[in-house]
């Protein structure tokens, strides 16, 4: 039988602050504003709890919130008003 390769362990504080600085740059272009109901304000509050989910979450759900933040990445550098 073949040996199971043993599967790295991930880096949650690298994985947040890349995430973090991603997520920053990408949102350069919305502005500042970021007052309750712009889009500034939902994209951070979404991008937030996925944070705190990876954090404080259990370790299994770890890699879907991390894609799931990834792709918050992608809709933000995206969006246009």
């Amino acid at each position: 039988m073949a040996r199971r390769e043993e599967r790295k362990e991930i880096n949650l504080d690298q994985v947040i602050s890349y995430l973090t600085n991603a997520f920053n740059k990408a949102s350069r272009h919305l502005g500042y504003k970021n007052h309750n109901g712009t889009a500034l304000y939902d994209f951070q509050v979404e991008m937030m709890y996925l944070i705190d989910d990876i954090r404080r979450g259990p370790k299994y759900f770890a890699p879907k919130r991390i894609t799931a933040a990834n792709e918050l990445i992608d809709r933000v550098s995206n969006y246009q008003d």
